[in-house]
């Protein structure tokens, strides 16, 4: 009995030392909070943001919340990331592919440029100052190549919100 004691707690102390090891290993990360916006102003509704040190090859990623804002992890919770310049992405999933009768919407969609890191033209700089690292916007194209969020004018805004009216329609904007 006490041989197994004695394996248990060896094997717990040396996944306690590693933790600790691990732990120690890591780069300091700093807060980071931001949104995405379209330029507009409107915010990006869902995706992940994933940052790229340039220095240290550290990646940080975060979730967009339907109100645009996120908030970067480097190893666990909202640590943020390491400090320096970031290349920046942004990744989406819009399922569109094999929905019979389906018009899918670009609405919300970022331009697929934004997607890669050689091509997205986002950028962060993180700094030890905390101040700084706070309300970081990263501004999108949509995905038809234009500034806004929509794919659609104010002129059918209007057509749509006139249609709505006359006819009690609860339809998506964006339709056929």
């Amino acid at each position: 009995m006490s041989g197994i004691r004695t394996i248990k707690a060896t094997m717990l102390i040396l996944a306690v030392a590693f933790a600790l090891g691990c732990e120690d290993s890591q780069l300091k990360t700093y807060p980071i909070e931001g949104k995405v916006l379209f330029a507009d102003g409107s915010p990006v509704k869902l995706g992940t943001i994933e940052c790229l040190s340039e220095t240290h090859g550290v990646q940080a990623t975060g979730t967009i919340n339907r109100d645009g804002t996120f908030r970067l992890k480097t190893y666990r919770g909202n640590d943020g990331a390491v400090e320096g310049f970031h290349k920046c992405v942004i990744v989406q999933f819009v399922q569109a592919e094999g929905v019979p009768n389906y018009k899918p919407s670009t609405l919300g969609v970022i331009n697929k440029r934004h997607g890669s890191y050689a091509t997205s033209g986002l950028s962060i700089q993180v700094e030890p100052d905390k101040a700084k690292n706070q309300n970081i916007v990263l501004q999108v194209e949509g995905v038809d190549g234009r500034a806004g969020s929509s794919n659609h004018s104010k002129k059918d805004e209007h057509r749509f919100e006139h249609k709505k009216e006359s006819e009690g329609d609860e339809t998506d904007p964006i339709g056929p």
